[in-house]
């Protein structure tokens, strides 16, 4: 063992000793008791980052202000004097009117416009431990980045500037809500009300990305949910400001217990990976109701399957390299889970080779700008290595060339990496993808057609940015350069930017651009992936025709449906899209006829796949259940479906109980009612209703007006009332809405009648 190894030992183990004993301690002493050990400072600076993370709040300020005088290290260093903020005090333009919140970092006031131009209310929070010229000058700096966030679900800064004693402060757009945890208490939350705010603040997160800014102090506190539901992030980039002198100031570094990387508590480099490690763990605690290290917060949850724990562990991986590669492929795998699609966290490593190319490529740049150039550089190597399996031995020395003026355009785009521009300014990603433009027409101005592949893939890179008409112009660049490129890649090209289109709201040039490219159903010799894109291009077409409500959807919907089904292997992924995508459209339109053939179909597919799990089968039995219900078709057929459903959650949970369990007995209790089984159907609603008084289970407005349903043929009115007034706080169709308008109004008649 080496000499280094037992001192790196010896030095955990004092650390280990010093930071459990002061666990003991009140957290009041504990500031006090750091202070006075005899340990070196690495020691106590260690022990302080520990304590930081172990502790709330509302105690951490008082740690920092025990350990050490606020805006110098904690380990050495006279305090410098700052005022006390009041309500009435006035900064610059603003009258701070009562305090709304306090924390490690400082104060959050509530406060309004006090010079008379206009009248508005926001929050201002005063940041401590930034007592230097040079500091204020970087929060300026900074300040003006935060400024240019601009996403719904994000709290936007407004305004900042300096106390007359110096200290700095922040004015944010003030947002009136619940703290998420309170959101998530305040009434039955489903799986997919959860999953969908999640999805928002994953939104607020990328944006931040593409601005260069790492929140790294993601958590439920730092979430506000309006009454309509929608979510804002808020302290968006504070931490990062705050972490600005890392080797100097270190007390103003704050740790959420937790929620923060395992790079960010051992002071490692900090990257957009932090964040989906954060958003990992404020998953699991949105679906579980346990929040990490905290029993006493807890809150309803919900069931965890298989895939959901899958896509967690792969967001909150203890090393940075196993995660997500970034908060899009997270956002995306949550995206794919709700629609049934394999997830991307069962393919690993996915970016692992492109990493090493950075590691050689020592330039100080950042992680946002550096993702750019890696995915830059894997499109020069795709396209030669797909050049080289298609080009003939003769045309070798054409290939040559041809792979030097593209490998010569990348390094004339990563040249000015890191370096300010005739402005001044260093790239950033969005700089790095205008650079790539430029050099792109310069270089292929004599030979567009030898350009046409990058037009496409740039055309990919400005659509993530959400650059529309850049990603449009790259796209129909791309289409009109294309006479060299197989009618393979040029279909390729055309769908991108009718999908470009349809994100843009725009169907009907969706449709004239698919014209283009008029699809061929040939099966017989054709290539898996020419028989793929037929439909893939189909299915572009057929979200534009459904939203402008264009005659043939049906008709070109079957036609696709028979295509993939007779020319696509069985279990294919786009063969379960496509039948899904018929069966909701034909329940939204009430066709239950139709739907159990369809229905049936996809059970089939299902079971035919030997990878498939009993909950699944579980589930997609269910779903045949109800189509034959809602069809008035034969009960036998629906008891035989939800007896296997049964079967299936048996094999799966045993006697656990489960969010299947729940739904089974609904069904049940449906098809019992339809067929004027009430005692029965009521006996079934008593099972649902047992399962969902020991698990969090989810709950809409169409189950929970059933059983009101049978609950008030059962003469029970009080179980009746009770239902339908949970049932007016849940969202739904306007269909459902006039159903529960209809029970209320059979729930008072029914009650005038009894007396």
């Amino acid at each position: 063992m080496s000499r280094t190894t037992v001192d790196a030992k010896a030095a955990f183990a004092e650390i280990e000793a010093h930071f459990h004993a002061l666990l003991e301690l009140p957290s009041a002493a504990r500031g006090a008791a750091l202070a006075n050990l005899s340990v070196s400072a690495s020691v106590r600076q260690e022990l302080l980052r520990l304590l930081a993370a172990d502790t709330s709040a509302d105690c951490l300020a008082q740690l920092y202000d025990a350990v050490a005088e606020a805006g110098q290290s904690p380990l050495d260093g006279p305090r410098r004097n700052t005022e006390t903020a009041e309500p009435g005090m006035v900064f610059g333009p603003w009258r701070l009117l009562a305090e709304i919140g306090a924390g490690g970092m400082g104060t959050v006031f509530a406060a309004e416009r006090a010079d008379g131009q206009y009248a508005t209310e926001v929050a201002i929070k005063l940041l401590r431990g930034f007592p230097t010229s040079e500091a204020i000058d970087r929060l300026r700096q900074e300040r003006q980045i935060l400024a240019a966030l601009d996403h719904p679900n994000i709290a936007r800064l407004l305004d900042g500037g300096e106390t007359p004693a110096g200290q700095p402060y922040v004015v944010m757009e003030r947002v009136r809500g619940q703290q998420l945890e309170d959101w998530l208490r305040a009434a039955p939350r489903s799986l997919k009300d959860r999953l969908s705010l999640f999805q928002k603040l994953c939104a607020a997160v990328m944006h931040a990305h593409q601005q260069l800014i790492v929140h790294r102090d993601i958590k439920p506190s730092n979430v506000l949910v309006r009454v309509d539901n929608e979510p804002k992030l808020l302290d968006f980039g504070v931490s990062k400001l705050l972490d600005w002198q890392d080797e100097r100031q270190t007390s103003t570094r704050v740790f959420s217990r937790g929620y923060t990387s395992p790079e960010q508590l051992q002071g490692q480099r900090i990257s957009t990976r932090s964040d989906v490690y954060s958003l990992g763990v404020l998953l699991e605690a949105m679906l579980s109701g346990q929040p990490p290290y905290d029993a006493h917060a807890r809150w309803p949850g919900v069931p965890i399957d298989a895939e959901l724990k899958l896509i967690i562990s792969t967001a909150r991986a203890e090393h940075a390299d196993d995660r997500y590669a970034s908060v899009a492929d997270l956002a995306a795998d949550v995206d794919r889970y709700q629609r049934g699609l394999p997830l991307l966290a069962r393919a690993p490593g996915r970016l692992y080779l492109l990493s090493k190319f950075a590691q050689r490529h020592r330039v100080a740049v950042s992680i946002s700008v550096m993702a750019t150039v890696l995915t830059l550089f894997g499109i020069w190597r795709l396209i030669t290595e797909t050049d080289r399996a298609r080009q003939a031995e003769t045309e070798a020395l054409a290939q040559s060339a041809r792979s030097e003026q593209r490998f010569m355009l990348l390094s004339e785009v990563f040249a000015g990496i890191g370096n300010p521009d005739a402005a001044g300014q260093v790239l950033d990603a969005n700089g790095l993808l205008d650079r790539a433009r430029d050099r792109l027409l310069e270089r292929f101005a004599d030979d567009p057609a030898e350009g046409s592949p990058f037009e496409q893939l740039l055309g990919d890179a400005y659509l993530r940015a959400e650059r529309w008409h850049d990603a449009e112009r790259m796209y129909a660049a791309s289409v009109r350069h294309a006479k060299d490129r197989s009618a393979l890649e040029v279909q390729k090209a055309i769908r991108e930017w009718a999908r470009m289109l349809m994100q843009q709201n725009q169907p009907a040039l969706a449709i004239a651009v698919l014209d283009l490219a008029p699809v061929s159903f040939e099966g017989t010799g054709q290539p898996i992936d020419r028989r793929e894109l037929q439909v893939r291009l189909s299915l572009t077409r057929l979200d534009a025709m459904a939203a402008l409500q264009t005659p043939g959807v049906q008709a070109l919907e079957a036609t696709v449906v028979a295509y993939a089904e007779q020319h696509l292997p069985a279990g294919h992924q786009l063969r379960a899209v496509l039948r899904f995508r018929q069966a909701q459209r034909l329940e939204l339109a009430g066709d239950y006829q139709a739907l159990v053939p369809v229905r049936a179909a996809i059970l089939q597919e299902w079971s035919a796949d030997p990878t498939a799990r009993r909950e699944d089968l579980a589930f997609q039995e269910l779903n045949l259940a109800r189509a034959i219900r809602l069809a008035g078709a034969s009960a036998d057929a629906a008891w035989a479906a939800l007896q296997r459903a049964s079967d299936h959650d048996q094999a799966s949970y045993g006697a656990q109980l489960s969010q299947l369990k729940h739904e089974i007995s609904l069904e049940r209790a449906a098809l019992a009612f339809r067929d004027g089984e009430i005692p029965r159907a009521n006996q079934y609603v008593d099972e649902a209703s047992n399962v969902a008084a020991r698990i969090p289970v989810d709950t809409d407005l169409e189950s929970t007006l059933l059983q009101a349903e049978i609950r008030l043929a059962a003469g029970d009115l009080a179980l009746a009332r009770s239902l339908l007034a949970g049932a007016a706080e849940l969202s739904g169709s306007p269909i459902m809405r006039a159903r529960l308008q209809q029970l209320q109004q059979a729930l008072r008649d029914a009650s005038a009648g009894k007396h």
